[in-house]
């Protein structure tokens, strides 16, 4: 049995994200679980190499209005399906806007 290291239960996602490293762009991602520590991001095939700093941008309605948003992270693992990655915290507004998601989840 594998111990959970995370320090926030996640939540199912659907969210449509796109990943920068470096110049590569991975498009048509989806975070398939989310928490306000990390995401889980199907990828559709696509790798990144393990300890890899991204950027996840992603975009939330808020009252009719597209917010984007943009977090730094690391790929904590990957899998055939995806990658986990945990979120570096740097952008104070898109950090909240994660924890809002589960406000109203």
């Amino acid at each position: 049995m594998i111990k959970e290291r995370r320090g926030n239960v996640r939540v199912e996602s659907n969210l449509d994200v796109a990943l920068y490293y470096n110049s590569l762009v991975l498009l048509s991602c989806r975070a398939r679980d989310i928490s306000p520590d990390g995401v889980f991001v199907d990828t559709g095939g696509q790798s990144l190499p393990q300890n890899a700093k991204i950027d996840v941008r992603f975009e939330v309605n808020t009252d009719g209005q597209y917010q984007h948003h943009q977090l730094q992270a690391e790929v904590m693992h990957i899998e055939d399906q995806g990658i986990g990655l945990k979120f570096a915290h740097t952008d104070y507004s898109s950090f909240v806007s994660v924890v809002n998601m589960f406000a109203v989840s």
